[in-house]
């Protein structure tokens, strides 16, 4: 019985995991904040200017008709430089299952106004996975209106009942400029983070150990 009931502890928690499809990011498009314009650039002290994100070091560019979004997203959907007048980042705090995994997904392009090429961003989560570099470099006949999105993804288990997304410029310096980095960042939009779907057999296995205890359950109060 003392076994049965360590199987249900383990397994029942992960069948009530948090949904697939259900992103646990809010204003992942940057469509609801201050309205930018061409772009506006946002400093941490005014870190509240994009709803639901806090600007936490830096500066960041906040696009509004600059250049294109992604293909697909709805209408008023904005981008970010994420070198504004020097290296910036922004971060969002969600809730987590402990033990659960969690995809996060995001398009990733670049301000090729000028240097450096190809452009870095860092990804972190504060609690439950090292920090993860990604790279972009000019696409061929990139323009303002062919930016050359990339999706990117990377997985992470989280350790605590909540994680903190971050998201942090290219650090290059190129001599002359006299700021820590060039205002001509990777550029970011369309963030989501979801839960891992379980397999097909670890719910088949939840559901019978559940269904294992209920008789067990019913056996006991029939003796």
């Amino acid at each position: 019985m003392k076994k049965l009931i360590l199987l249900l502890a383990l397994v029942v928690p992960l069948i009530f995991a948090p949904a697939a499809g259900a992103n646990l990011i809010l204003n992942g498009n940057f469509e609801s904040g201050i309205a930018p314009g061409v772009f506006t650039t946002i400093y941490a002290v005014d870190s509240t200017s994009i709803t639901d994100w806090t600007v936490t070091d830096g500066s960041v560019d906040y696009i509004g008709s600059y250049w294109t979004p992604p293909a697909g997203l709805p209408p008023g959907s904005h981008s970010l430089d994420m070198n504004g007048n020097s290296q910036g980042s922004i971060a969002q705090a969600f809730n987590t299952t402990y033990g659960q995994k969690y995809i996060v997904t995001f398009d990733l392009a670049g301000n090729f106004d000028g240097l450096p090429n190809p452009k870095t961003l860092t990804v972190s989560v504060a609690v439950g996975g090292a920090p993860q570099t990604f790279s972009f470099s000019e696409p061929a006949n990139w323009s303002y209106t062919n930016m050359g999105w990339t999706p990117e993804d990377f997985i992470f288990t989280a350790i605590s009942s909540s994680t903190t997304l971050t998201f942090t410029g290219d650090p290059t310096y190129l001599p002359g400029w006299g700021l820590p980095t060039t205002p001509y960042g990777p550029t970011l939009a369309n963030v989501t983070v979801n839960a891992v779907p379980l397999p097909p057999s670890m719910l088949l296995l939840g559901s019978g150990l559940a269904g294992l205890g209920l008789l067990r359950r019913r056996k006991i109060f029939k003796a």
